[in-house]
């Protein structure tokens, strides 16, 4: 059956750039039983003529797509898409990694009917027509499918190319963009809507411009402004005012990321730069220090439901850890964490709103305010245990010590509606928060 790996095995795409792991598909194994004794040639001949003759059959389907995803990314296929294809990806968005391209790429070979619809093989070496033919294509289908992203529409085209591409008023938003008004704005559009018709008429090649294609251009150019005070005086102008909008439409479309060292004012060296713009986060965090006050805190807790209340009292009063929240609330660990991060993002959230508000709530400032939050919890629920505490010995002192930690534990589970698990660490460190909390009773052998 391993000579049948080609036909049933598929890429699994991970965050590796240079390795994929490779998973067999068993019903496909069980699809191509009776054909282990044929070549690999033999095999996708028959599957080939499967699908043609039946492009409803899945599993054929898929057994082709195997064979695409051997063929296209065996390590000479993957070392390809790196360097024709990734490579030069990386000059036009950081957005996409490898593991996009790659993902991108099985897309296109899922559906290998239209992916071979024009596939015509060469009797004398079917199967080397069939990896030929199979390179060319995918690479076409690959590039069209990154070009249609909108981040990227410029990849791998020319500057003339994006030009020829671009409608007039996409022109004259980048051109106004770029500063250009009047006269000079106008002749620009004009030249731009000249060089579109002369591409359509074939009379320039955008890829590799000869002299005629320009003395055609300004042949279509002084006709058009004929009449109108627009002229370009030479054929060396000319070209220096298309590569100029070529270059002004690639960095509209695609901006170069700016430097913070850079002055806002074009003609002024010595005027604010970008960096200056940059609010100081330490600012922003001693203002938030001195806003995001307790009692607010306290007064959006007095509205919580209890079992939040509860959540936060076992994480910030007790200091329990997730897996033991996870074992007094039956649930497991990540669900423990999960209800705390909720909780506290509805809690920052609402005192965002409370103290900030003319301003933004970016991500920044929701996990400065949750960072807060955590601090104000640890001595919120602290005093509250402690007042617990305190109450019980007020009630009775004659008593208390030799019960100090059964009624603790029983205030505390009546102030939350909750029973501790017997013999867990929520039991353990609530009994251990009396010793730390009241150091006349430490020598006390409390008994829970």
């Amino acid at each position: 059956m391993d000579s049948l790996k080609t036909f049933c095995e598929f890429p699994s795409i991970g965050e590796s750039q240079d390795h994929l792991n490779w998973r067999r598909d068993p019903r496909l194994v069980r699809y191509l039983r009776g054909l282990e004794d044929r070549s690999l040639v033999q095999i996708a001949d028959v599957l080939v003529n499967r699908i043609c003759s039946s492009p409803t059959d899945k599993l054929a389907c898929a057994c082709i797509t195997a064979l695409l995803a051997h063929i296209l990314f065996s390590t000479f296929g993957r070392a390809r898409i790196r360097s024709q294809i990734f490579n030069p990806l990386q000059y036009h968005s950081t957005q996409l990694e490898l593991a996009d391209i790659y993902q991108i790429a099985l897309d296109i070979i899922s559906q290998p009917i239209q992916f071979l619809a024009n596939f015509q093989p060469d009797p004398a070496n079917w199967y080397r027509s069939l990896v030929r033919y199979s390179n060319y294509r995918f690479d076409r289908l690959l590039i069209d499918r990154i070009r249609s992203l909108p981040e990227l529409s410029g990849f791998k085209r020319t500057n003339l190319g994006l030009l020829a591409r671009t409608s007039p008023r996409r022109m004259k938003t980048a051109l106004t963009h770029q500063g250009e008004r009047d006269l000079r704005l106008e002749q620009l559009l004009l030249l731009h809507q000249c060089l579109v018709d002369t591409i359509g008429v074939d009379e320039f090649d955008t890829r590799n411009p000869q002299p005629v294609h320009y003395d055609n251009l300004s042949a279509r150019y002084i006709e058009q402004c004929e009449g109108v005070d627009l002229a370009i005086d030479d054929r060396a102008t000319l070209i220096q005012l298309v590569k100029y909008m070529g270059a002004v439409i690639r960095n509209y479309l695609q901006p170069q990321p700016d430097t913070l060292d850079r002055s806002i004012e074009s003609n002024h060296a010595q005027s604010t730069v970008l960096i200056d713009l940059i609010p100081d986060l330490r600012e922003c965090h001693h203002q938030l220090e001195s806003q995001l006050l307790k009692q607010d805190v306290v007064e959006l807790s007095n509205k919580l439901a209890i079992d939040s209340d509860r959540l936060l009292m076992f994480f910030y009063g007790l200091e329990l850890t997730q897996v033991e929240v996870g074992v007094e609330l039956d649930c497991d660990q990540s669900t423990a964490k999960r209800r705390r991060d909720r909780c506290l993002r509805q809690l920052a959230t609402d005192l965002h709103c409370k103290t900030f508000r003319d301003e933004d709530l970016s991500v920044e400032l929701l996990n400065s305010i949750i960072d807060r939050l955590k601090l104000i919890y640890e001595d919120l629920y602290a005093e509250l245990l402690l007042a617990i505490f305190k109450l019980i010995v007020d009630d009775d002192v004659n008593s208390i010590k030799s019960s100090i930690a059964d009624l603790f534990i029983e205030r505390i589970e009546r102030q939350w509606q909750f029973n501790f698990k017997p013999t867990q660490m929520g039991l353990t460190k609530a009994t251990a928060f009396i010793t730390l909390r009241s150091p006349q009773f430490s020598q006390v052998a409390i008994s829970s």
